[in-house]
């Protein structure tokens, strides 16, 4: 029985080889044990150093007092989020820095600033240093040209005398005038409906046709006579607002060139649009090159030409026939260069000046209708004007006073008023309205038609205030952000935010602000070009408006309108108002 029970010596060695193998899968799992303890220390170590990098890295930017950037992404993401109230977004950190740093991919960097005496240096100072150069242009060619094209002598010394000639300033007051009076026959209807009418809408097509007008020397129409009519749907312009906005989204987008280069998204639509606006600019350039060969018989020398012109030589009341009648010699009368700047000069007129004029009066309606005591104020400044100019004018429309009449009737009076009304306004009598100004000036001060303006850097430099280095490294831009310096208390004093007039006046008497302060027109391309033309613009429609109507937002007064990320500050939803016609002839018209 005992050697029966006895294991054999094979047994044994089975045993024995069992014990190392679970002896060596043992300091095995033990290895891997370790290894993997090992490994996950490590990672963890990675992630807690990850985790203090990034705090280390947002305390540090907390310091910079500015919008925060990643690595290779700069501050685009950021950027992405707020770009629909860029702004404002901007704003936020004004308040705690003066000028700030916002960096891009690839290095770039743009400075923002919003200190007086670093715009004083920039515009003035040192102004041959912060130009609209070639990062500029490289965006914006598409609609304004090369930047050789605006350091031209052609575009420095005609686009600089025309612009800013009175005939043309007239021309377009006169033009707004007569398109401001059919807004107000509009108005007069929707009152007596009790609707509500967008107001930005009727602006900016009375605009587009005061300045289609003067640049191109056709009326667009946009505008219709009555209502309900629907409204006429205008190629050029919307072609020309979606191209702007997709051209000033490049400055924040830094994928556009390969956009681009790819065709796709919105460098795909671009093309497509400028395709209506120069099909429209193109033809209407040659039908003006057909009826001046035709009128005149006679081709000018550039130079003898422009010499002449500024000597008093008539020429047509146009900028496209005016221009043309420069350049129109038997060498060049049909010279693709010719046309290619002339399309230039006309759109940089058009965005200027159509932009100015309808941005401005939109928001000059819509602090009025959020101030009624400032509409008021206004109305009587209007009414008593009206009187000294009937007298001055030896009219009177007592037959209107006390009139009983229908609703129908009522509105036919009224445009006869507002048109009586209107031709009591001259250039001249404009003068004689110091709140109009200072209403106007308030406006263009809070809500400027450039709200950011940007600049390329030539040469590095240090700015002034607090002694900030900037570099002129390739993509590197400086902007100046009127939309900011605006709501700075700092600049404007505790009220710097709220609509107050009277900050213009002085014992009833108008007082300017500094250059540096308020930049509205220095900003933007020719924006300071179209300046009175703005200005006599704006105050004849407002002066027919304000004297015949209220406007009540039909918004929430609580909720400001949202801008329309482009180059001019639009509303993006328009100005919904219900206009309310003044009740009584005798005792309010």
């Amino acid at each position: 029985m005992k050697e029966q029970m006895a294991p054999s010596y094979s047994e044994k060695e089975n045993q024995n080889s069992f014990q190392r193998s679970d002896t060596h899968q043992a300091m095995m799992r033990t290895a891997y044990e370790s290894i993997s303890s090992s490994y996950i220390m490590q990672l963890g170590c990675v992630i807690v150093l990850l985790v203090l990098c990034v705090c280390f890295y947002r305390l540090k930017q907390n310091a910079r007092l500015g919008p925060r950037y990643w690595p290779l992404l700069g501050s685009v993401r950021d950027i992405s989020a707020h770009y629909c109230h860029l702004h404002d977004w901007l704003l936020g950190f004004f308040v705690f820095a003066k000028t700030i740093h916002v960096r891009m991919p690839w290095g770039r960097v743009y400075y923002c600033t919003v200190d007086p005496v670093n715009v004083q240096y920039l515009l003035e100072t040192n102004s041959v240093n912060f130009r609209k150069g070639k990062g500029f242009f490289k965006r914006m060619e598409v609609l304004l040209g090369q930047k050789e094209l605006h350091e031209s002598w052609i575009m420095r010394n005609w686009v600089a005398s025309e612009f800013c000639k009175p005939s043309v300033c007239d021309l377009t007051a006169a033009v707004m005038k007569k398109k401001t009076c059919t807004i107000a026959r509009l108005l007069a209807e929707v009152a007596g409906e009790g609707t509500t009418v967008d107001i930005q809408d009727l602006i900016q097509r009375a605009t587009l046709d005061a300045i289609g007008k003067v640049a191109f020397g056709v009326d667009f129409a946009s505008l219709p006579s009555a209502l309900p009519k629907p409204w006429p749907h205008i190629a050029f312009a919307s072609s020309l607002d979606l191209a702007t906005t997709i051209a000033v989204k490049r400055f924040s987008d830094p994928f556009w060139e390969l956009k681009r280069y790819m065709n796709i998204g919105t460098e795909r639509v671009l093309p497509e649009q400028m395709q209506v606006v120069d099909g429209f600019t193109f033809s209407l350039i040659a039908d003006r090159k057909a009826e001046l060969k035709h009128l005149h018989g006679q081709v000018y020398d550039l130079a003898q030409a422009y010499l002449a012109h500024a000597e008093g030589t008539p020429y047509a009341s146009d900028l496209v026939s005016k221009f043309l009648n420069l350049t129109m010699r038997d060498d060049q009368a049909d010279n693709p260069q010719t046309d290619e700047l002339l399309r230039h000069i006309v759109i940089n007129f058009v965005i200027a000046s159509r932009d100015a004029i309808g941005v401005t009066l939109t928001w000059l309606v819509y602090e009025l209708s959020m101030h009624s005591d400032a509409s008021h104020r206004l109305y009587l400044e209007l009414r008593d004007y009206e009187s000294r100019r009937q007298f001055e004018c030896q009219c009177s429309v007592e037959q209107y006073w006390d009139v009983d009449l229908q609703d129908e009737d009522y509105v036919r009076m009224t445009d006869t008023r507002i048109r009586e009304f209107a031709e009591l306004i001259t250039s001249e009598s404009l003068d004689e309205l110091p709140f109009l100004h200072a209403c106007l000036q308030e406006t263009l001060r809070l809500h400027p038609a450039v709200p950011l303006d940007p600049r390329d850097i030539e040469e590095d430099d240090t700015l002034p205030a607090g002694e900030v280095f900037i570099s002129s490294k390739k993509g590197n831009i400086v902007f100046i952000a009127p939309y900011s310096m605006a709501r700075m208390t700092s600049i404007w004093g505790p009220d710097a935010a709220q609509f107050n007039p009277d900050r213009w006046l002085q014992s009833g008497k108008l007082e300017t602000a500094s250059d540096s302060k308020f930049v509205t027109f220095q900003a933007g391309l020719y924006t300071g070009a179209v300046k009175d033309l703005t200005y006599q613009s704006c105050k004849v429609a407002a002066a027919i408006l304000v004297r015949f109507f209220e406007f009540i937002r039909a918004c929430p007064v609580n909720r400001p309108p949202e801008y329309r990320m482009t180059s001019t500050l639009v509303m993006e939803s328009g100005l919904q108002v219900y206009p309310r016609l003044k009740e009584k002839m005798g005792a309010t018209l």
